[in-house]
């Protein structure tokens, strides 16, 4: 191509025909959408992510399960803890006698008043279905993999929470007031442990319980008996 300037020669201009096209020009054409190979990762490069992947999950993957069933552990016992101190606070407003028992290697737990007066009270208007007043029952269970555990009392006076009431045995303010329980049937045919037993002012018979998982790790819950208080420490017989 050729112009022509003002001195009249003629001047060249573009790229004459058969030139190559320089790279800075090359880079601006595939700018403007021209065709391109794309880059990828190998096979070889995807298999060694995922081993990496799975040699990160299998080191993370006991730490998790532990600290899940540690979880697990501690809202077992805080729940306990919340009923047996909720048991307190019924003998308290009732002014009646309560027993808290559980089920040794079990998961079940059950709190009823059992003075007289107190279970006479299930005739009146305010008495649920099965008979014993509105919200005067503690009862409910562990979760999976958790149960209770008797402890060996260190002392005579303490010695007899250490017994339990085998299906069908005879204890006469506890059977009559699991008696009016709903769902009696089932409560009854139940061995339970003896009684934690809280009194009308507040006080309670010393006692102490377990709350464990399959190892044998868990908590010990132990009530005092001038305040009716409930303490929970850590087991050190534990595997974890």
């Amino acid at each position: 191509m050729t112009m022509k300037v003002a001195s009249g020669g003629p001047v060249k201009t573009g790229t004459p025909r058969g030139a190559c096209v320089p790279r800075r020009a090359q880079s601006s054409s595939r700018a403007l959408g021209w065709p391109r190979h794309a880059s990828g990762y190998t096979l070889l490069e995807l298999l060694l992510v995922v081993a990496i992947l799975v040699c990160v999950a299998s080191a993370v993957a006991p730490t998790v399960v532990a600290r899940m069933a540690e979880y697990r552990l501690k809202q077992g016992a805080e729940s306990v803890r919340s009923a047996i101190s909720a048991t307190r606070i019924h003998a308290i407003d009732l002014s009646s006698v309560y027993q808290f028992r559980f089920e040794p290697g079990g998961r079940r737990y059950l709190a009823v008043p059992t003075d007289t007066d107190a279970i006479a009270m299930s005739q009146t208007a305010g008495a649920t279905p099965g008979g014993m007043p509105r919200g005067s029952v503690e009862s409910g269970q562990l979760p999976e993999d958790l149960s209770f555990q008797a402890v060996v009392a260190a002392t005579p006076a303490v010695s007899g929470s250490t017994s339990t009431l085998p299906a069908g045995a005879t204890d006469g303010a506890w059977s009559q007031a699991v008696a009016h329980v709903p769902n009696a049937a089932a409560f009854s045919s139940a061995a339970w442990s003896a009684p934690i037993v809280f009194r009308p002012d507040g006080t309670a018979i010393e006692s102490a319980l377990n709350v464990v998982d399959k190892q044998g790790d868990g908590f010990e819950l132990k009530v005092r008996e001038l305040t009716g208080e409930v303490f929970v420490t850590r087991l050190t017989t534990g595997t974890r």
